[in-house]
């Protein structure tokens, strides 16, 4: 009877020390120096963006020491918030966590215990001297009406954001601390692709699959992304060959522009888009003209007065086609597309090595080709 009841204490310590490690007990002691007396409080962040919540407080005793007690289901983020101070940020990643501040000197503060909290410390000493940095440099842009020095600085200004991304892509991807990898997820500016976030969301899932905090992020930057829209069916495949009537009259074919570079621009008079886009094919035409470069402009008009007159409006100083079939148009059926504007980049072979290039992405293609 008496190896039962050993047995059964012996198996309610092991299930106490189960629930201890399951749900995270910990303590964060320390001492402030030159404060007064007064409340600091124990506070969780929850991952879900909800407000803090208070788990435990006390008074700073007149040494300035504190004691203060906790408890979770996993890593998480925590502060303590001080009525006359600064909030100080932590991790539980360890039981016993102490901290030493000074009231005159809030960011040198020192935590031990939790390597965590330290690396966390040292990244916001980090951002902040790059976020100082940026907003000098942003004072400074608002009283300057020089166009060169504001180019100057705006450049300065983005090389500062990658700067700071640099850090956070660096720091999500060394700590092994799954809070900390939150917390930096959080902080990265608005304009950072989703698609990269993403990126680290995952890979950070793969390490830490069980934490709340990695798997809630991941589910609200993975709505962020846009869905890759399928590939051209006919990329990399021999374009269709096109020959139609010219607003002479005449007949031209796509073969005709054999040997090279040609971008094929599917397009209507009454398309807006299309006349919106025009802007941006002409200039890249004009840049690119001399270097083995060519156009051919393949419009789904029914009226040709309407199609030649918005050639010579729109500038389009390239060659023209059209079966003035609209939607019927036999290049529909080829070319296999179903909006406009769109475009299709032939190599001199013959090849369509790229499609519906707009804006910058087409210049940036024909950059990387016609050097």
């Amino acid at each position: 009877m008496m190896k039962r009841y050993l047995s059964f204490a012996l198996i309610c310590l092991v299930a106490a020390a189960c629930r201890e490690k399951k749900f995270g007990a910990f303590v964060i002691a320390g001492k402030v120096m030159n404060t007064t007396e007064q409340k600091v409080y124990l506070e969780e962040i929850p991952f879900t963006g909800e407000a803090p919540v208070v788990l435990d407080s006390t008074t700073l005793k007149k040494s300035g020491t504190f004691e203060l007690r906790g408890m979770a289901g996993e890593e998480g983020l925590y502060r303590l918030v001080f009525e006359n101070e600064q909030p100080v940020l932590f991790i539980n990643d360890d039981h016993n966590i102490r901290l030493r501040l000074d009231a005159n000197n809030y960011r040198g503060y020192t935590i031990e215990g939790s390597v965590a909290s330290a690396q966390l410390h040292e990244l916001l000493n980090k951002m902040q001297t790059i976020d100082s940095s940026f907003y000098a440099l942003t004072r400074q842009r608002d009283t300057l009406a020089s166009d060169s020095m504001m180019t100057l600085l705006n450049a300065e200004a983005q090389h500062l954001v990658e700067r700071r991304r640099d850090l956070l892509n660096t720091f999500i991807r060394k700590t092994n601390s799954p809070a900390a990898i939150c917390y930096a997820v959080g902080q990265y500016d608005p304009m950072t692709p989703a698609s990269q976030l993403k990126q680290l969301l995952d890979a950070a899932a793969a390490r830490f699959p069980e934490h709340s905090g990695i798997a809630r992020f991941r589910s609200i930057i993975a709505m962020q992304v846009q869905p890759e829209a399928p590939a051209y069916p006919l990329l990399d495949q021999p374009a269709p060959d096109l020959r139609l009537p010219t607003p002479t009259g005449d007949t031209f074919a796509l073969s005709e522009l054999r040997g090279k570079y040609v971008l094929v621009d599917f397009w209507a008079s009454w398309c807006a888009p299309c006349r919106k886009e025009n802007p941006n094919v002409v200039a890249a035409y004009q840049k690119f003209k001399g270097r083995n470069f060519d156009i051919l402009g393949v419009s789904l008009d029914q009226d040709k007065e309407n199609w030649v007159q918005a050639i010579s409006q729109d500038n389009l100083g390239w060659h023209h086609i059209s079966d003035l079939q609209y939607w019927n148009s036999v290049a529909v059926k080829l070319y296999r597309f179903e909006g406009i504007p769109f475009n299709v980049l032939v190599d001199p072979q013959g090849k369509i090595i790229a499609a519906d290039l707009k804006g910058a992405a087409l210049e940036q293609k024909l950059s990387e080709l016609l050097k």
